[in-house]
């Protein structure tokens, strides 16, 4: 071989070398990403004040956090290998027909969300609100499930609370005010003058045109109807019950504020665990 053809391959071996050594590089730099996303994930998760179980397709446990351990009483140990039904207070009918609305929602790639009594290692209830949403594997195929869990005792405590002091309107701690079926406020308790503002304008004694056309149709429904209000940055849910055979519509209104910014934290989380879920199998395909 002639001096110029040596110098040519051994420029072109080095130079071959040296995109060998950057493509090596640049993929380890994705790899290490990747873990470093891959361990937000792991802490995002463990972290969470949501009870988290990540089960296979099959619904069997794979993983629970240690939120889901402080909320039920079962350690990860005895949840992992088990289906959720060991969780559930309903009767097997009942358990039934809940999954499969569940079930027929998931596998058709779509979140389920709702609420239901479950029962702790101790035997104690609970009412918990649920964020379920399937998880996809780097093939596109839904390959595992999520659930994002969170205590609403004290809300549906309270709720109960409402409706056992309906009869005692002065008594209760929560909103109660009474409308007649054209609109005028005929009764507030001390907390309804508190929110008599989401219906009624300042020097007004009537509810506003809105309102007004909601209540008529809360007579023609002809049963309660339950409808979330705003007043500020408070949230109200109000149960809004025909009364006297339609000439009245009570209302029993509970703030919900805490909880709703649960619900939007647990759907926050179960968005974000998507979307870098989503993130990570895109990053697989792109390093394959």
């Amino acid at each position: 071989i002639n001096v110029e053809k040596r110098r040519y391959l051994e420029s072109s071996l080095r130079q071959l070398n040296a995109n060998q050594a950057a493509l090596i590089d640049e993929k380890t730099r994705e790899l290490q990403q990747r873990n470093a996303q891959l361990s937000t994930l792991t802490f995002a998760v463990e972290q969470s004040p949501q009870a988290i179980i990540i089960t296979d397709s099959n619904g069997t446990i794979e993983y629970v956090n240690a939120a889901f351990t402080g909320l039920t009483g079962y350690s990860s140990a005895e949840a992992i290998g088990k289906s959720p039904r060991i969780l559930s207070a309903l009767d097997s009918e009942s358990i039934r027909i809940l999954e499969n609305d569940i079930v027929s929602r998931l596998k058709s790639g779509l979140p389920w969300s709702g609420e239901f009594r479950n029962r702790r290692k101790d035997g104690s209830l609970y009412w918990e609100r649920s964020i379920l949403a399937p998880i996809r594997d780097t093939g596109g195929q839904i390959s595992r499930y999520v659930s994002f869990g969170s205590d609403v005792t004290a809300q549906r405590e309270a709720e109960e609370k409402v409706r056992l002091l309906a009869s005692f309107p002065s008594e209760n701690p929560n909103p109660v005010l009474r409308f007649s079926i054209d609109g005028c406020l005929h009764y507030a308790n001390k907390a309804g003058q508190g929110i008599r503002s989401a219906f009624v304008a300042d020097g007004a004694e009537s509810a506003s045109e809105e309102w007004h056309v909601f209540f008529k149709s809360v007579v023609a429904a002809g049963e309660p109807v339950r409808k979330e209000f705003a007043i500020g940055s408070q949230i109200y849910s109000g149960t809004f019950a025909p009364v006297d055979g339609g000439a009245y519509v009570n209302v029993y209104a509970n703030d919900i504020s805490e909880h709703v910014a649960t619900a939007r934290a647990l759907r926050g989380s179960a968005d974000a665990l998507l979307q870098l879920n989503k993130e990570l199998h895109l990053n697989h395909l792109q390093l394959i």
